[in-house]
This record gives C-alpha cells, structure tokens and sequence, in this order.
C-alpha cells in the first residue's frame, strides 16, 4: 500500500480544499526544492511512490507545453513534459513525470476507473510516451481531448486500445479541427479505430471565430454515421447527443442546394434509439423541429432500409 498519512480536516476547512494536494513551500518567497520521489505537502505530509497504491479512480495525464504563471517558480523546470493527477481512496496526488524508470512503473497493472488523457499542444514525442505509461493499466473509460496537434495525436489512440477488450471499455473523443480545411486524414484514422462498447465523439471547430459550435463537414458526418453503422456499433454508442450535434454543426450556407442521401441499415433501430437515448432533449427537438419522421410517420411504419436525407431547411428520416 502507499505510504500515505494526513491531518483529519478541521471542521472550518473546506473539504474540497482539503482532498487538494498543494504542495507547500520551504520558506516564502522562494522555490520549493520539488523531489518527485518524496513530496513534503500541506495535506498528505508524505506520499511515497511505492506503486502499491494499484486502484485509481481517476487519471488524468496532460502534456504542458507552454511556460505559464502556475508553473513559474515551484515547477519551473518541468514546465515541458507530461503531468498526471490521480485521484484515488486515499487523496491526490500530482506532479511530473519524467523519463526515470520508477514512473514506467507507476501504473503498471493499475486499475483506472477514468482515464484522461489532454493532448493540446503536444508534439509526437510527448504522445509517446503516454501509452508506455498505461501499457499494462485496465481502464474502463477512456477520454481524450486532442486540441492542436490533432492528426498526430490521433495516431496513439489505436496504440492505446491495442490488445484490450473493447468490449469492456469507452471511449470519448474531443477533437478540435478546422472545418473549413480538408479533414480526410483525421476522418481515415476515424474509421480504422476499431469496435468499441461505447463511442462518443465532440467535434469542434479550432476557429474562434467560427459560429458553428460543433463544426463537421457533411462529409466527416457521413462517413461516421455509416462507419458506426456499418461497425455493428449500436446507434446508442454514438449517442443520440452526439449524432445531433453532428447534424447541428453543418453549415447550412454550404448545404444550399445539395442533397446527400446515406443508406442505414436497420432504420427502426435508429429512430427508436434517438427517441429513447441518453440525450432525450436532443431527440425530441431533432423530431420537433427537424421532422426526423417526415410526412406524419409514427416510426411504427418504418422498414428495414431509409435514407438520411440532408436538406437546406431541414434534416429528415424519409421513409421509403
């Protein structure tokens, strides 16, 4: 077990505060002398890496790149490489990883409940380093956030999964692209992830000025609905929130005058899922004010086969 004693949190104290691991400084005014092995805090006066401390709840490891003010002075000199936060039974702990053999170690056979992972300005050797750390962990969700550098960062993804039972495991992407590029390399290493118990996927645009919250190209949607489909993924695993926020972000200037159909296998299974999902709101609205059951359909009615049809003024489910 890790070597972990605290103070019982006075009443006056804040519990949130007191979960925190802050690490305090030797005298004021100057940098604490930070010792990655050995880390003198406020809250948890001792926290020893003995890799015994084997169950997490929560794991976030995050590249830091830029020199920013809360890394000036206590972790100056580590303002370039990866950080990891957990979150387990006995508090938190966090600080930097560097290239010594004891953080290879450090989840090796970990159980993590909810794996973050933040790629924002990350270059290719950052990323490689992320899954040699969680080779031999088993976690149950999986979220990562690729904001920047998001074709490379999408290449470890399939290293992460390799050799796991995705049955067993989520994954949440969060991509942040520009949508008035060409996506077809991002969209190719989409459809060759491979099947997974639940996939949910944000898409946004990295202009800021952009006023599409999700911003996908008609194109980039198409392709994933058909993968999902195709995959054998259940409609579920998009979600219904996800699906419509696709759906929400396509450009109607763009759409004006084309239509694009997609074939789905097993309709009725769409149409009920969107209505019974996780993100009943969505649906309902995407019903209501989208007519997704074109001309009065109940969905009762619906065959095995129907067309996702794309218009200007509407998105529809066109019974054929």
């Amino acid at each position: 077990k890790a070597k972990i004693e605290h103070d019982a949190p006075s009443q006056n104290e804040e519990s949130e505060g007191s979960r925190r691991l802050e690490c305090s400084r030797e005298e004021e005014g100057e940098e604490a002398a930070v010792d990655v092995k050995k880390t003198t805090c406020r809250r948890f006066h001792t926290f020893e890496m003995d890799y015994g401390w084997k169950e997490y709840y929560r794991v976030t490891l995050e590249w830091r790149k830029k020199k920013s003010q809360t890394l000036e002075g206590r972790y100056g000199q580590y303002r370039d490489c990866c950080w990891y936060m957990i979150e387990g039974g006995d508090g938190t702990a966090r600080g930097p990883i560097d290239a010594s053999e004891r953080f290879s170690r450090l989840f090796k056979n970990a159980y993590i409940s909810y794996l973050n992972i933040k790629c924002y300005k990350a270059d290719e050797t950052a990323l490689s380093v992320i899954p040699s750390l969680v080779e031999t962990a088993i976690f149950e969700t999986l979220d990562v956030t690729c904001h920047g550098n998001t074709e490379k960062a999408m290449r470890f993804i399939p290293s992460l999964l390799k050799g796991r039972n995705l049955e067993e495991c989520s994954i949440i992407l969060r991509l942040k692209i520009d949508c008035k590029q060409d996506n077809a390399k991002i969209r190719n290493q989409l459809m060759q992830l491979p099947k997974m118990n639940t996939f949910k996927l944000e898409w946004r645009c990295s202009d800021k000025d952009c006023w599409d919250k999700y911003a996908m190209d008609d194109d980039t949607m198409l392709h994933l609905i058909n993968y999902s489909i195709q995959a054998d993924l259940d409609m579920g695993n998009f979600t219904a929130q996800g699906l419509m926020s696709a759906f929400e972000g396509i450009r109607r200037d763009r759409l004006a005058g084309v239509e694009k159909e997609l074939e789905f296998i097993a309709a009725r299974t769409v149409v009920d899922q969107l209505l019974t999902l996780d993100a009943p709101q969505y649906s309902r609205r995407s019903i209501n004010n989208y007519r997704w059951l074109h001309d009065g359909a109940s969905g009762t009615t619906l065959t095995a086969r129907a067309n996702i049809r794309i218009r200007k003024d509407a998105y529809y489910v066109a019974i054929k």
